[in-house]
Parts: C-alpha cells; sequence; structure tokens
C-alpha cells in the first residue's frame, strides 16, 4: 500500500527543556493575509489548503468563521460576519476539520485529533499525506503558538491545494535542461522492471504487460499499440472524426460469440448482422454489382441429385459445363435410359449447404431441342431443404434434356 510522509515537533521552554503534555494539533496549512484585508474577503499571499466548508480563524484569539467560496488562488469568503479588519501578515488557521494523521507510514492506526501531546522528550510525530501543514501548540507550560508550513515529506502519497481555474498548473516536472531525441522524461518500474514511460516528446509508453485501464477521456495525437489486444471491457470506443483504418494486408473484425453488427445511427437496428457461422442479414435493401454463388459446396450430380423411376431404371445424369453448379445456380442434363421410362418425371435436388432459413424461390428452365419440344420443367416441390422439379412430357430413351435453375432465398 501507499506509504504516508512523516512530520515531527519539539516543544521546549525558554531555557530549552522539554515540555511534556504540550497539547498538539496537526492542522492543513492555512494563509497568510497580503495587506489590510477582510472583514469578509480575505485577500491573501496564497489561500494554501482551505477549502469550502472549512473552519477558519484570524492569529492565536481573532474571529472564526466558516469559508463560503473561495474566488481564487489568493480569495476568499466567510459565510457568516467574518473576521473583522486583519492586517498584513496575520494566519488564517484551519481549525475544522482536522487532517487524517496516523502513528506509522503504513497507517495502521489512525491518531484523533484534539488530543494529541508531546511525550517526556518534548517530542510528537505523525505521519500524513506529503505536503504543507500548520501545528498549533498551547498549554502544558508552552507559549501559544502556530507553526506555519511545516513540511510533511518522505511518503509516496501527496496532496496539493491548487484553486482550478482553466489554466491551473496542478503539478510540474521540469528537467531544467533540453531532451535528446530517445530519452525519457520519467520512468515508472516495479522491482526494476519498467513499466511505464514518458518519452522526450511528450509519449506516453506503457511497457508493461499487464492490462491498462482509463476512466476517462484519453486525447492523443497518435497512439501504437505493438502488443495486443486493446480490450474495452465496458462503454463504447467514439470515433468523432477521421477513419477507422486497418493497416495489415489481410486484416480481421472477429464478432462476439454469436454476431457482429453494424447499427444505425441510433442504436436500434442491426443495419448489418453477421452471425458466427457466416450469415449475414441486410436490414434494407441492397445494392450490389452483382452475387457470386461460388462460395456454395460443389454438387455431385448423382449423389445431390435423385430421380424417380420415370426417368429410367439406367438414368444418367451429369454436370457437362465447366462451371460447377451449387445450390444457388447450376446445370443438369439427364438421359433417361433402361426400363420403366414415364411421363412426368421428378429430379430432387437436396441442398448440399443445409437448410435456408426459409423456403427460398426458385426458377427453372429446359435449355435442349431434344424431343419432345413440347415437354418442359417446372417446379414441382420448393422446401428449406430441397427443390423439387418435374418433366412435363414423356421423355425419350437416349435424348438429353438440360435444366438450368436458380434459387434465391
Amino acid at each position: 500500500m501507499a506509504r504516508f510522509g512523516r512530520m515531527e515537533v519539539f516543544v521546549t521552554d525558554a531555557a530549552g527543556n522539554a515540555l511534556n503534555g504540550v497539547s498538539v494539533e496537526f492542522r492543513r496549512a492555512g494563509a497568510l493575509t497580503n495587506g489590510a484585508t477582510g472583514p469578509t474577503t480575505i485577500v491573501a499571499n496564497t489561500v494554501g489548503s482551505i477549502l469550502v466548508g472549512d473552519t477558519v480563524k484570524a492569529g492565536l484569539a481573532g474571529a472564526s468563521d466558516s469559508v463560503a467560496a473561495i474566488t481564487n488562488e489568493t480569495t476568499f469568503t466567510a459565510s457568516g460576519a467574518g473576521w473583522g479588519g486583519l492586517a498584513d501578515g496575520v494566519l488564517m488557521s484551519i481549525t475544522a476539520p482536522f487532517p487524517a494523521v496516523y502513528n506509522a507510514e503504513d497507517a495502521t492506526e489512525a491518531l484523533t485529533q484534539p488530543g494529541l501531546t508531546t511525550d517526556a522528550d518534548g517530542f510528537k510525530e505523525a505521519y500524513a499525506e506529503n505536503g504543507m501543514y500548520d501545528i498549533h501548540i498551547t498549554g502544558g507550560g508552552a507559549t501559544e503558538e502556530i507553526r506555519h508550513n511545516v513540511p510533511c515529506v518522505g511518503g509516496t502519497t501527496t496532496k496539493i491545494y491548487v484553486v482550478g481555474s482553466g489554466t491551473a498548473e496542478h503539478y510540474i516536472r521540469d528537467t531544467g535542461r533540453a531532451l535528446t531525441a530517445g530519452d525519457k522524461h520519467t520512468v515508472w518500474s516495479a522491482l526494476g522492471t519498467e513499466i511505464m514511460s514518458l518519452s522526450d516528446a511528450g509519449g506516453l509508453v506503457l511497457t508493461g504487460v499487464g492490462a491498462s485501464s482509463f476512466g476517462g477521456t484519453v486525447t492523443m495525437d497518435i497512439a501504437t499499440i505493438t502488443t495486443g489486444p486493446l480490450t474495452l471491457t465496458a462503454g463504447n470506443m467514439v470515433v468523432t472524426a477521421g477513419d477507422i483504418v486497418m493497416g495489415a494486408a489481410v486484416s480481421q473484425l472477429v464478432p462476439g460469440a454469436t454476431s457482429f453488427a453494424i447499427r444505425d445511427t441510433a442504436d436500434a437496428v442491426d443495419n448489418l448482422l453477421v452471425e458466427d457461422d457466416g450469415d449475414v442479414t441486410v436490414a434494407q435493401d441492397l445494392t450490389h454489382r452483382r452475387t457470386l454463388a461460388s462460395g456454395g459446396t460443389n454438387l455431385v450430380a448423382l449423389t445431390d441429385w435423385t430421380f424417380s423411376a420415370g426417368w429410367g431404371s439406367t438414368v444418367t445424369p451429369s454436370f457437362f459445363r465447366a462451371t460447377n453448379p451449387k445450390d444457388m445456380r447450376g446445370h443438369l442434363q439427364i438421359i433417361p435410359t433402361g426400363a420403366g421410362i414415364a411421363s412426368n418425371p421428378t429430379a430432387t435436388l437436396t441442398f448440399k449447404d443445409g437448410a435456408f432459413p426459409e423456403a427460398p424461390g426458385a426458377v427453372v428452365m429446359r435449355s435442349d431441342n431434344q424431343s419432345p419440344s413440347t415437354g418442359y420443367f417446372g417446379i414441382s416441390v420448393v422446401s428449406a431443404t430441397e427443390l423439387v422439379v418435374q418433366f412435363f412430357g414423356l421423355p425419350v430413351s437416349g435424348n438429353q434434356y438440360v435444366l438450368d435453375y436458380i434459387v434465391m432465398g
């Protein structure tokens, strides 16, 4: 855990003897008045660590009031009658609330204020956040005083009280010398291993292997992630200008467990939905150059097509064109042979790539000039799993009947 800084106080009498039992209060650092000021508006050198709502006392014996507002880095106002007219250099001390102080750097035991006293050596120490404090000393034979701007140092946690203005600089870390390309302005390490650094040009480099979390808006000129992934566990990634450019020669968008969607601007409709199994759904009209069925599986004439007995006992089907037929489009040549040739036989295609979500539409046509010329192919049945085509007529043994078809889901 973080460690707190240490501050201490020694209290002696005029002869230098240690005073035991002197009351000690550790207060946040107050402010010194800058010129004659008051009663309700105080102008100080700086408001120090005074906050709205604090109870502030003028000097050791002056009036007390709570702070209603802090106007800027040097001015604050009272919520009541104020502190009266004050001269230059009066310490405005914060009497409430007290800061959190502890008996050790690891903050295992909080010290209760008021109620702290010096020991037999006139000594009292406390641990708190690094910064400046006031120490009020009174009783036990000591002369009452407030030691202003006592530093608390050595810890790993620091609190400052700069008044925000929109242009205020709360922390400044300046090198004092020009940096050379390749230098690191600041390095953060864990047991000697660098986990993060700030380059000479102000680039933040995260070199650790752990996950990085940003709670607010991150603004940067350019970001390079050399070891991914970049993970968002909540919220959205919003691009307000420019493009999302994937520079890899083979780029990929990997969906979630079920789907990937491109939504409308109201985030209400899936304009484009790509499911994990490859199915694509478009919400409205799809305008494109052409539809290619080449991604489908090639059909096999003797296994993917089945034929009724009316084509003959030794019917011969084949694909004679260079283009391989698929579920969505293709051709089929049927040569009826053998016994049992009869009128109106059927040919059935069982869809090779599985069932459609619902029964598709289909178009079939005859593309030969064999006898009988009046015969034609028509759709008998089309379902989610098969297309049944019927030849309306009596086929002639040995003739070559050619079927062309298109199926659209």
